[in-house]
């Protein structure tokens, strides 16, 4: 049986505190990287400020499965993922942001449904844990946790994905996950969606979502915004 390849893709900026956990969640895994699929993680640093990345990129630079690119300046999340889409190689790419896990279980959850030759998306849930000294609304602090799907960092997808122009939009420095999914989901390629937990978000006051003065409801209107303009532009076509 010809092996499975998976590309891995992690973003980084300013996350060296966090990158070393996040990395060693991917070698870590239960038997998947053992079954049948090689891989390779490529880290790309949006020109970190922090001196702790450097300690990480002398920890993995002799191994052999890691590559680590970094920007000549800071240009955000969608520039820097698109650089490592550019240099994958494998059949099946996924995400991982450099403040977040993967579950040991998540490949060998995830890659079975891919046996179904005509799944192009496998999706898991995320975990969302949320630090206790977070303060949402009030003065009442959480360390709830949250069960979500649909995260970009919780899905597996085929390489043809990519290969069809499927990169992430580099003009947007907040929502473009968001807005990434919603044309993937409306493009015609199907999708398995599973009950396992495949993905721990930590969020914390450095998550960017959390910190940025854009609301949701705001990314949301610039996401429908696009996708008004280019149902005008197919039309004119």
């Amino acid at each position: 049986m010809r092996k499975a390849s998976l590309s891995v893709i992690v973003p980084t900026y300013n996350n060296g505190k966090n990158i070393e956990n996040s990395i060693n969640s991917i070698l870590e895994q239960e038997g998947p990287l053992n079954l049948n699929i090689d891989y390779e993680i490529i880290i790309v640093d949006d020109a970190s400020l922090d001196d702790k990345f450097n300690e990480v990129r002398g920890l993995y630079a002799n191994h052999k499965n890691i590559k680590i690119l970094r920007n000549k300046e800071n240009r955000g999340t969608a520039y820097s993922r698109n650089r490592g889409l550019k240099k994958a190689k494998g059949q099946y790419i996924s995400f991982l942001d450099a403040d977040d896990l993967w579950t040991k279980d998540r490949l060998k959850n995830i890659f079975p449904n891919f046996q179904d030759t005509q799944i192009d998306i496998v999706i898991g849930k995320t975990q969302q844990k949320i630090t206790c000294n977070l303060v949402y609304t009030g003065n009442e602090k959480h360390n709830a946790i949250e069960l979500r799907k649909e995260l970009v960092g919780s899905l597996v997808i085929k390489r043809k994905i990519i290969d069809q122009g499927f990169f992430f939009d580099e003009e947007m420095r907040l929502g473009e996950d968001t807005e990434w999914r919603a044309r993937l989901y409306k493009a015609d390629f199907k999708c398995a969606i599973i009950e396992n937990t495949t993905l721990i978000r930590w969020i914390h006051g450095s998550n960017t979502t959390l910190t940025s003065n854009f609301t949701h409801k705001g990314i949301l209107m610039e996401i429908l915004h696009k996708s008004v303009k280019e149902n005008r532009k197919n039309k004119d076509t």
